[in-house]
């Protein structure tokens, strides 16, 4: 595929001619314009670019920001063109392209949206009226305001660019929004101002693969979502930036992107759809060909956002508190982390994205090179070392979704039961399927009780949605209907003919009268149910008669299993009750569970559990949303800083393990 950029390279000269490089810091070869002219709308072009007002010191009422207007004619000349025809001839070739005429010129159309900013002619000279308004808080900038000012901005430069500080008299809100708009009838951007206080919360967020889909797993990927896609959000990040905004009262969002001003347009309109309005923050100069530009997207990142954020917003408002989002394909760990040492509490949060299976243009543009090495534990620890571990979280890369107590039996009547199962797979499917190689599924059933609808709904979710394994509840029915029950034989023959995955997570026990008020079941009763269907499973001899293929996770780090199989081990096989099992038998079942961590905490815990389980049998778990943030927190630094774990569940547990028991996810 690397013949595809060597080819369309090859039809681009090295350099582009300053005259239609915007912003290449040459006088333009076209005809001079006259100076301080207006635009002319039959031909111009006029991009205004968003901005963040800051509050005069010493006098609130007064709030100060830089309007910056960049200037285009509509001719792209032949190069442009020409490389928009070569570009639609390397996708047809490639085969993203249809083959019916009117898709064909839907695609050119978008092509051409993409490719020829890289070639317009600036205009030096030019002038333009610009009229504010007030943004209605509930209308995102669709509907304009009060009229706030009148602007007149420029001369344009020779670059076609003309930056004017502006001076706003007026009484704003925190994080509230003007909109700029040129008069006169001519092509333009809009641009929004935000207007953020001294003091608050606020935002600086990454864009390519941070909240935007950017890098794929080959080059032609490249071209395809940079000139011709539809540009696609991370999946979930819109909610959780609109979460933010909300939670955090519309603070000011400032997006850094390591793209030249060229693609400006292309960016502005993908976040206005789908992400609270900010300053976008791109890198001043155009690369000179799109060769380079497919190869260096990666080069010197660091060293630019870090200029970005010291100038463009640390020297505002450092006293405001930031929170920090990127991700892994890029610097965002080391740049976010040198701002965060050279200014003590400025930045209180930083989330880094791991980013997986994606093309590297450092690494010579190979899919997948550099994956491991991008999301080592050591690459994070050195980036923030120094730092609070409490101020820094790498994401979980892939997470398995699941519907856990009181599951499908919170519906008492069985066809209920079972539709809402039903419900609930295809919830998950669909979750799965907008982002499959982040997220999976344990699939949802109705009662073991109910065993024909119970089967029909494990062959549903296996065979026809994909799932990733069954979750099953610790106990059924109004008494100790236990998983090892004889009349749950049907429902393991099914599991274990599949070699499925199993998901245990305890529900409550017949006897729900709590141990104390101040203890709900979850904090005491569950491990113990967990403990006593795992041990039903091993004294009925279940795991070895019925599923012997099949994979249990016992959730909670196996409840109270660890610490007490020994005295069933121990005892047992001397006592008159038959268990037909010895010692040795007892305690090799107990290490064919797989086990994971959530909730599970306390180097006693872990000791007694690595005791039990088998290589790569220990999984990372959360238990989120159900346990609280804080407590997810502090369990999950307690496996940091273990002192009994092995480096080998160490590595199991930050995905080794998880990757063999889910090869797709792994991939």
């Amino acid at each position: 595929m690397s013949s595809i950029i060597n080819s369309i390279a090859s039809k681009v000269p090295n350099p582009i001619p300053d005259a239609i490089n915007p912003f290449a810091g040459a006088t333009s070869e076209f005809p001079a314009h006259p100076k301080a002219t207006d635009p002319n709308a039959p031909t111009d072009i006029v991009w205004l670019l968003d901005n963040t007002a800051a509050q005069d010191v010493g006098d609130p009422s007064k709030w100060h920001y830089s309007m910056v207007a960049a200037f285009f004619t509509r001719n792209s000349g032949k190069i442009g063109q020409q490389l928009v025809s070569h570009i639609v001839e390397e996708m047809q070739k490639a085969g993203f392209l249809s083959n019916k005429a009117e898709d064909a010129e839907q695609d050119r159309k978008r092509v051409e949206d993409r490719v020829l900013p890289f070639f317009r002619e600036v205009v030096e000279g030019r002038k333009v009226e610009i009229r504010v308004r007030k943004v209605p808080p509930a209308t995102e900038g669709e509907v304009e305001g009060s009229a706030v000012a009148e602007h007149e901005i420029g001369p344009s430069d020779e670059n076609g660019v003309a930056r004017n500080d502006i001076t706003v008299d007026g009484q704003f809100g925190d994080g509230e929004l003007t909109r700029a708009a040129a008069t006169g009838g001519v092509e333009q951007v809009h641009s929004y101002t935000t207007y953020a206080a001294p003091e608050g919360w606020a935002v600086i967020s990454d864009i390519d693969d941070t909240i935007k889909v950017t890098l794929t797993d080959h080059v032609a990927g490249i071209l395809k979502s940079t000139f011709l896609d539809k540009p696609q959000p991370i999946t979930g990040m819109p909610e959780l930036y609109r979460h933010m905004s909300d939670t955090l009262k519309r603070p000011p969002f400032w997006y850094l992107s390591a793209s030249p001003y060229n693609l400006y347009q292309f960016l502005h309109d993908f976040r206005d759809q789908y992400y609270p309005r900010g300053t976008l923050e791109l890198r001043n100069a155009s690369w000179h060909n799109v060769d380079n530009f497919l190869r260096s997207v990666n080069k010197g990142t660091q060293e630019y956002k870090v200029d970005k954020m010291e100038q463009n917003i640390y020297r505002l408002w450092p006293k405001r508190k930031f929170i920090c989002l990127g991700d892994s394909t890029q610097t965002d760990p080391e740049a976010y982390a040198e701002m965060a040492k050279k200014h003590p509490g400025w930045i209180r949060k930083i989330f880094i994205r791991r980013a997986k299976n994606v093309v590297e243009p450092g690494d010579d543009i190979l899919p997948g090179r550099g994956d491991e090495e991008r999301n080592r534990p050591e690459r994070f620890e050195k980036a923030f070392e120094g730092l609070s571990k409490d101020l820094w979280q790498i994401g979980v890369r892939t997470a398995i979704l699941s519907a856990t107590a009181p599951g499908p039996e919170v519906k008492k009547d069985p066809t209920e039961q079972a539709s809402f199962a039903r419900q609930l797979n295809q919830f998950n499917a669909h979750i799965r399927d907008n982002d499959p190689k982040h997220y999976g599924f344990f699939a949802s059933v109705p009662s073991l009780l109910d065993t024909k609808r119970c089967i029909e709904e494990i062959r549903f979710a296996l065979d026809e949605l994909k799932a990733d394994g069954i979750i099953l509840m610790t106990r059924y029915g109004a008494d100790n209907h236990y998983l090892g029950h004889k009349d749950f034989v049907p429902v393991w023959k099914e599991l274990n003919a599949r070699g499925a995955v199993i998901f245990v997570h305890p529900t409550h026990g017949v006897d729900t009268a709590l141990v104390n008020p101040l203890l709900p079941q979850p904090a005491f009763d569950y491990p113990h149910e967990s403990g006593r269907t795992a041990i039903d499973l091993i004294v009925s001899n279940r795991l070895r008669d019925h599923a012997p293929d099949c994979k249990i996770i016992l959730s909670h780090g196996g409840g109270t299993l660890p610490m007490l199989v020994n005295r069933v081990s121990d005892l047992m096989p001397f006592t008159q009750f038959g268990i037909n099992k010895s010692r040795a038998e007892i305690l090799e079942d107990a290490g064919r569970f797989y086990f994971d961590t959530a909730l599970t905490s306390g180097d006693g815990h872990l000791a007694a559990l690595q005791a039990i389980a088998k290589p790569d049998h220990i999984l990372f778990g959360s238990d989120f949303p159900n346990a609280p943030d804080e407590a997810i927190k502090f369990i999950s630094k307690q496996l940091e800083d273990s002192k009994v774990l092995t480096e080998h569940h160490r590595r199991g547990i930050k995905g080794h393990a998880a990757g063999k028991l889910f090869p797709r996810l792994a991939q």
